[in-house]
């Protein structure tokens, strides 16, 4: 057994979990976090810091705007403890200090390597992957998944959205790549575990809001994954489109929102999506039914109170 190197101190230890999970977080902010790993220590009695915005600037090199809103989002995945103390000076007067504590995640780092081993060692099924890996690395996905059957007749005759469904704006020729290609990601058990966080995020957001369109949905879900594509969200109508452009990853977001019993997609009107905000450029129309040129129904998602 080799001696350990004595010079071996001043450095930051990386969860393998940061780098292979995680998909919310952009490759920017992973290397903040190790930043801050490296600032605050991570033991209980060192894993604690107090630094300004201005500091923390200066000692990682990312801008403040940056930090200031890197912060927040580490802090909703549950990596680190975070708020804003006041500090008082006679000679500078008051001024914000952040209060970073970094949490614990290395039990969620071993479960999610075994999760990795089981899957290459192919002990289990990759339906039972699946349902593992999002139990373990996320509580809240027990709750996802709720099919739309769930709902009360009321909130069934108030969803006038009909049956949504996805098309691609590649031609026939790619587009059966593309599904197969969609069908394989739904499947694979990191990305469900990053559409189910994001999915709580939006549910959150929508739950603020009241009514949320799909133009106000894809600008906050772009802080945390790509959100433009080839993919169109269509209605059981000929021609009936309600969004373009978007992502897999975005799409498959709106069909978990459309399944959820806390959410409604319905039609929406036109004065719902300010002139500011993005609009397919499509002609309008504020019913369901058949078209013989392409139509944009400005769909829109309401929150419902299920308690």
């Amino acid at each position: 057994m080799s001696e350990k190197n004595p010079n071996a101190y001043g450095y930051a230890r990386m969860p393998r979990i940061i780098r292979k999970g995680y998909k919310v977080l952009t490759h920017q902010q992973k290397l903040f976090y190790i930043y801050l790993r490296d600032l605050c220590g991570e033991d209980d009695n060192e894993g604690t810091c107090y630094r300004s915005i201005r500091s923390l600037a200066k000692e990682t090199g990312f801008s403040t705007g940056f930090i200031s809103n890197a912060i927040p989002i580490l802090r909703d995945q549950e990596l680190i403890y975070a708020e804003v103390r006041e500090r008082d000076n006679d000679y500078y007067g008051a001024w914000e200090v952040w209060h970073i504590q970094i949490i614990d995640i290395w039990k969620k780092n071993a479960d999610f390597i075994q999760a990795e081993k089981e899957k290459r060692s192919g002990k289990r099924s990759s339906d039972e992957q699946s349902e593992k890996s999002a139990h373990q690395m996320n509580k809240t996905a027990q709750q996802m998944n709720t099919s739309g059957e769930n709902r009360s007749s009321d909130e069934q005759n108030r969803s006038q959205s009909g049956t949504l469904q996805r098309t691609n704006t590649e031609n026939d020729d790619n587009r059966e790549e593309e599904n197969e290609n969609y069908a394989r990601s739904s499947n694979d058990s990191h990305a469900t575990h990053t559409i189910f966080l994001l999915v709580e995020k939006a549910i959150k957001l929508i739950q603020r809001k009241g009514v949320v369109n799909f133009s106000d949905l894809e600008k906050y879900l772009s802080r945390y994954m790509e959100v433009k594509g080839k993919v169109n969200t269509t209605l059981n109508a000929k021609n009936a489109i309600g969004w373009t452009d978007a992502s897999d990853d975005f799409f498959q977001v709106v069909m978990e929102l459309y399944k959820d019993s806390r959410t409604l997609i319905e039609i929406g009107t036109e004065d719902m999506y300010p002139v500011k905000s993005k609009r397919p450029e499509l002609p309008i129309a504020t019913k369901l039914k058949d078209y013989d040129e392409p139509h944009w129904i400005p769909l829109v998602i309401r929150y419902v109170n299920t308690q």
